[in-house]
């Protein structure tokens, strides 16, 4: 099980993640699509309810955690592999509207170990 300190720095990284995508408006995240979506993977926790027995999230990380993750999961249903494509469906505008809202939520409370990403 992770320590307090290691799910306070995946939180973080969350919020990294989440400021790649607002910042991709115009185009994909630096690092391509599929390889965001892993690094998101690998930091979310899975479920969200179930993963924190520190308290290092709050109800409202965890909702704005789902939502996002909804509208994550249409833009994986509509995106065809083509990164440049991908930036032209609305479902990114959707994406990058909902990474936004997420951040912000998380932000409240900005990063734990104040470092950035």
């Amino acid at each position: 099980m992770a320590t307090r300190q290691q799910q306070a720095q995946a939180r973080d990284r969350l919020i990294g993640h989440l400021e790649w995508l607002t910042e991709s408006t115009g185009g994909p995240p630096h690092m391509g699509l599929y390889t965001w979506s892993s690094c998101w993977e690998d930091w979310v926790p899975e479920p969200p309810a179930a993963a924190d027995p520190g308290g290092v999230y709050t109800a409202d990380e965890f909702a704005a955690l789902a939502r996002f993750g909804e509208v994550l999961d249409v833009f994986w249903d509509a995106f065809d592999g083509d990164d440049e494509a991908g930036i032209e469906l609305p479902e990114w505008g959707q994406l990058c509207a909902a990474a936004v809202e997420c951040r912000g939520v998380f932000m409240q409370r900005g990063r734990l170990n104040g470092e950035p990403d």
